[in-house]
């Protein structure tokens, strides 16, 4: 089953539970915007955010997005936020293998909060990137290619996704690695900390000669 009937199906559900209410929300504009994030080439673990915002008095029940990717920066997994009523997400196509070696295209994810609202401002999930040890320098697109919002009734808002972005950057050079800066310091720094050692004991000779 895909993922949005699965949406339609677990709203209806929660409904008939009461775990959504049945006031309808105005038809306004609800963004869902996609994070970005920095890191250099080879790194692991490095997480953007998804996050809604709506305007005063829009009642959010639930969200559901496709974040697509490209192959240098891939997706590995989306962990959703806890608090909400139903989560899941799922990359996509169906069976593919995540990582910079694998087949995985996009990532979708739905979500549905409890008392039928979603607050404004929350994130939704977040999810981790890989980079590539061979990708270039530059950036790379986390496309919002789909996006569906639902109020407490199960009418569809007026959404809108906003897309992010994994930025390549350059590897940061450790500190110290230039050696002979790195080592000087240090040679000072020695040094000072032995004329503290050092200059208790020589005053207590000259104290000593002056009597």
């Amino acid at each position: 089953m895909r993922i949005r009937e699965t949406l339609v199906v677990r709203l209806s559900l929660a409904v008939l539970l009461g775990l959504l209410g049945s006031a309808p929300s105005a038809r306004a504009a609800v963004s869902v915007n996609v994070g970005s994030v920095s890191a250099s080439p080879g790194s692991t673990l490095n997480i953007f955010y998804v996050t809604l915002t709506t305007t005063a008095g829009e009642q959010v029940a639930a969200t559901e997005t496709t974040i697509g990717f490209e192959s240098e920066t891939p997706v590995v997994q989306c962990t959703t936020n806890p608090s909400f009523a139903i989560s899941q997400c799922a990359l996509q196509p169906t069976g593919c293998t995540a990582g910079v070696n694998g087949n995985c295209q996009q990532t979708e994810c739905i979500i549905a909060g409890f008392g039928g609202t979603i607050p404004n401002g929350s994130v939704l999930y977040t999810c981790d990137v890989n980079i590539a040890s061979n990708a270039a320098i530059g950036e790379y697109a986390l496309s919002c290619s789909a996006v569906s919002v639902l109020d407490s009734a199960g009418n569809s808002l007026n959404p809108q996704c906003t897309g992010g972005y994994v930025e390549v950057v350059a590897p940061t050079p450790t500190p110290g690695s230039g050696g002979g800066i790195a080592c000087q310091i240090a040679a000072i720094g020695q040094s000072y900390g032995g004329w503290l050692l050092v200059f208790p004991a020589a005053a207590l000779l000259w104290l000593r000669r002056r009597r």
